[in-house]
């Protein structure tokens, strides 16, 4: 093979993997290496653990009426101590975990002194009752705080966040944790 043919066929392979619907990037910044994740990460565990919530860092450019919307289900939450990281897809400081690899997961939360949801973002629609993009809670503690364990099929692109409610106050967590966010993956999709 010439060197204009390598040079063809490595265009031509960067086009097909940018097209596909598994390549490329897009707005979220989840998609840029999903196939190289998958082919890689995806084989092994995926889990993550933190505990000791702060509020979450920005992390993308959110618009004023996203900003206005978030405001309206409180505070998300970071975590500043990270116990397990297995995982493609967490950030303790924003505190969303995006899935990577698709699959049936468990995740856990807990809390004390405020209500702490857990919210869900799907990546695309799901149906007419679903708008791509917007959090829904998943469960929710009581106004004191608990704990909950969900079971949720996530599919690339999902996200998952723990919120504290507005007007709620964190924890002081100096003595030990009292706040805390797990998720790992119990079975491949």
């Amino acid at each position: 093979m010439d060197f204009r043919s390598a040079v063809l066929m490595l265009l031509l392979s960067a086009v097909a993997v940018l097209s596909s619907p598994h390549g490329g990037g897009d707005s979220s910044g989840v998609v840029g290496a999903r196939k190289l994740a998958q082919a890689q990460d995806c084989r092994g565990v995926v889990a993550f653990s933190g505990v000791s919530a702060r509020p979450a860092v920005r992390v993308s450019n959110a618009t004023s009426e996203e900003e206005a919307a978030h405001a309206a289900l409180g505070t998300k939450l970071g975590f500043h101590d990270l116990l397990t990281d297995k995982s493609v897809g967490w950030s303790r400081e924003s505190g969303e975990f995006t899935a990577i690899c698709p699959g049936l997961f468990q995740f856990a939360f807990s809390g004390t002194g405020a209500r702490f949801t857990l919210f869900r973002k799907e990546a695309h629609s799901a149906g007419e009752a679903t708008t791509a993009g917007e959090w829904k809670a998943v469960a929710s503690t009581s106004d004191a705080g608990g704990s909950h364990v969900v079971l949720l099929e996530m599919d690339v692109g999902d996200a998952v966040a723990v919120w504290m409610a507005p007007g709620g106050q964190l924890p002081s967590e100096k003595d030990a944790p009292t706040t805390s966010f797990s998720g790992y993956r119990i079975a491949k999709k």
